[in-house]
């Protein structure tokens, strides 16, 4: 089945079943039966300690023990709906789940699998294909981070197999949700220097990295300029943005920098390979929202996200003059 199917299928149960996060199953029985028939004979769901009443105790009992229960010598199984349609059944469950208590279970996809390269692989590709695809809206580095540490850290798995988790483990690590965004040296259309530490001194920051040359770019600036709620939040100094070009080519930069400079915003490019190297960048744009003291709100988020989330945490605040 194409990854494009197990992303589709697994966010359409997550809409029109659940509502995301906030209304999963409450219970054991409500998470087990979303599992068919064939998915129980491909892997016998975990049997729940008698001790466990909590339900949701038993819920992470089941999504951390159900890849025991797979033949992991079963390399027929590659590439089958078969685990295909448990795998998806059990991102479902995970991404149900807090992300507190998602990020505890999750990398046991590949530890359980220890000694058996070839599977672990191929339930690697799939985690990746959900929680780390560009295209992916359920893309979420704090999921995927657990998931790399199993794999690439497992002695047992080929070394030119670990070369690439290994690569994005250091990657995804930098600037991680909560922490104090890196600070970067800007130079600005009018060569003059500037920082982020000392740009960043309004409520709220927005981080855009761009490409004047981009087509999606184009998208997310026209609706960072007109969006009237982020331009009075703009206005009444909460909110500031700061938007970066982070590639080498001067000569596109020269030719379409002056096609994105909104009035408010501070806009610049990376002058060096120093600079450049500060923050991961998997695709281009990439949005940051961060607080006052640079720390790190949302990451890699739709500009609909962050727009959405500004206007709810000031909505107390500024109620009145957003209305």
């Amino acid at each position: 089945m194409k990854k494009t199917s197990i992303i589709a299928i697994i966010g359409i149960c997550l809409l029109a079943s659940c509502n995301g996060r906030k209304n999963g199953p409450t219970g054991n029985a409500a998470y087990t039966d979303g599992f068919t028939n064939q998915d129980k004979e491909l892997i016998p769901m975990p049997k729940v300690p008698g001790m466990l009443s909590d339900e949701r105790e038993k819920q992470l009992f089941i999504l951390e023990n159900y890849w025991k229960g797979l033949d992991w010598n079963d390399t027929t199984l590659i590439g089958s709906d078969a685990l295909t349609g448990a795998f998806q059944k059990w991102m479902q469950g995970i991404l149900w789940l807090p992300q507190t208590d998602a990020a505890t279970v999750i990398g046991n996809i590949i530890s359980n699998g220890h000694g058996h390269h070839t599977m672990q692989t191929e339930l690697y590709g799939m985690v990746a294909d959900v929680l780390n695809d560009p295209n992916s809206d359920m893309r979420n580095d704090e999921l995927f981070l657990p998931v790399l540490k199993a794999y690439s850290t497992d002695s047992l798995i080929p070394g030119t197999n670990r070369i690439r988790p290994t690569f994005l483990l250091e990657k995804l690590s930098m600037n991680r949700l909560g922490t104090i965004a890196t600070d970067l040296t800007i130079t600005r259309l009018d060569n003059g220097v500037a920082t982020l530490g000392k740009l960043s001194g309004t409520p709220y920051t927005i981080l855009y990295f761009f490409n004047p040359d981009c087509h999606d770019c184009d998208r997310v600036s026209q609706i960072l300029k007109t969006s009237p709620e982020l331009r009075k939040l703009m206005d009444m100094n909460v909110v500031r943005i700061v938007a970066v070009y982070p590639d080498e080519d001067l000569e596109s930069w020269n030719a379409h920098k002056n096609d994105v400079c909104p009035n408010g915003w501070t806009i610049g490019r990376l002058a060096t390979e120093t600079e450049r190297e500060k923050y991961y960048l998997q695709a281009i744009p990439t949005l940051y929202l961060l607080d006052r003291d640079r720390r790190i709100i949302l990451k890699d988020a739709p500009v609909e996200t962050i727009i959405g989330t500004l206007t709810s945490q000031n909505r107390d605040d500024f109620q009145s003059e957003l209305h």
